[in-house]
Formats: C-alpha cells, structure tokens, sequence
C-alpha cells in the first residue's frame, strides 16, 4: 500500500521501520492486550522472536494475526492511532514527505490511522478480509524495498529489528533505532550508526539531506 507522495529521481530518499523506529511502542504488544493473559503472553514472546530474529518474520506475523482474529477491525484502529510517533521523526517525515517512505511489515487494513499521521510513501503487508476474518496475502519484502527505493536516488534506512537486515545493508547511510537493551545480533554485521532517539537522530538526518541533496 502506498500513498501518493513520491520522491525525486537523483535526490536522496529515507526509508523508516514503523514498530519501534517511528513509533515509540510495539504495536503488536498493544494489540495483544486485547487479549486474555495466555494470549497476551505469546503476543509478547512472537514479537520478542521477530525482533531478535530467532523467529522467522512470516512464521511469527501470521501467528500473531491468528492470535488477533477475534478483535474488531475498528477495535484494531483504535489502538493503531493511539500509537505514541517519535515527534522529531514524525515532524522529520512530515516536513519531508516526498522523499521519505515507511517500510513495515504491518498490514494495510490496520495501518490506515498511521498512513493519516505520516502522509508519505508506505510498503507493507497486504491482508484482506474473508467472513470477518484477516487473511494474510502478502508479505513485505524489504529487500525489493530497497532496490526499489535505490532507484530514486542514494537511500538513508532506519530500522530496529533483525527484519530491517536487508534495507539497512542496501543503504548508503544506515541507522540502528536502539530503543530496547540490546541491539539484535543479525544487525551487528552491517555498517550501521545505533541511535537511541529521535531527538539524536534527526540532525543526522538534516544534514545527510543537505548533503546528498547538494
């Protein structure tokens, strides 16, 4: 899903994770709130296995959809407008929206609210709705997301979790979000900077545009 705003060809271009990156919360932990203390638990330990990559991403997404199938969709907006945005990402993405573009393996049908904040390009998860259940019908690839994006120009990445490995290793500039303890061990090869907010980030990010843009 994307929306219109497009980037420039020969111009620089910024490519965020959501969950983490952008976001200040998980989103997937809030969701399982929605759920009974069992379920909440393993909402919680899935999340934990994508994130160090000890589980692989499509494996531990569509159980995590599974575990959410009986909450409402609009149940499920709610709580996605109420994610809390880094201000200085959000208002880095706000004010330069063309060239800028999120990169999630969160579904379309859930991440309207967040498409209404950040009003920049979005790649992610395709899902439809069959008999009131979500059924997942495809999964982002961050790789071609990638290759995608170095088309437009020289590409700077933001990510936090093993699932961000192949956007931040095709970047020309590549940035670690470390908003939990540890930084997870299938970043730990790729030539990345480890930020620990948006507040330190965002000049980085200034002056990268500046100078790509140049």
């Amino acid at each position: 899903m994307r929306a219109t705003a497009r980037g420039i060809m020969g111009s620089v271009f910024f490519a965020f994770d959501l969950d983490g990156t952008l976001t200040l919360d998980e989103s997937f932990p809030l969701l399982g709130r929605e759920l009974d203390a069992d379920g909440s638990e393993e909402m919680a330990r899935l999340t934990s296995a994508a994130l160090d990559g000890s589980m692989g991403l499509a494996d531990s997404l569509c159980r995590r959809v599974k575990l959410l199938e009986k909450v409402p969709l609009p149940r499920i907006h709610e709580i996605m407008a109420s994610l809390r945005l880094d201000p200085e990402l959000e208002g880095f993405v706000r004010e330069h929206a063309a060239c800028c573009a999120v990169a999630t393996s969160h579904l379309d049908i859930w991440l309207v609210p967040v498409l209404r904040r950040l009003e920049c390009e979005v790649f992610c998860s395709r899902a439809v709705m069959r008999k009131g259940q979500v059924r997942v019908t495809g999964l982002l690839d961050k790789g071609a997301v990638a290759l995608a994006l170095r088309r437009k120009g020289r590409l700077v990445a933001v990510g936090d979790s093993a699932a961000d490995a192949p956007l931040l290793r095709a970047a020309d500039s590549a940035f670690v979000m470390k908003r939990r303890a540890h930084v997870p061990e299938a970043l730990a090869g790729i030539n990345a900077r480890v930020v620990e907010s948006g507040e330190e980030l965002r000049p980085l990010l200034e002056e990268l545009n500046r100078m790509f843009s140049a």
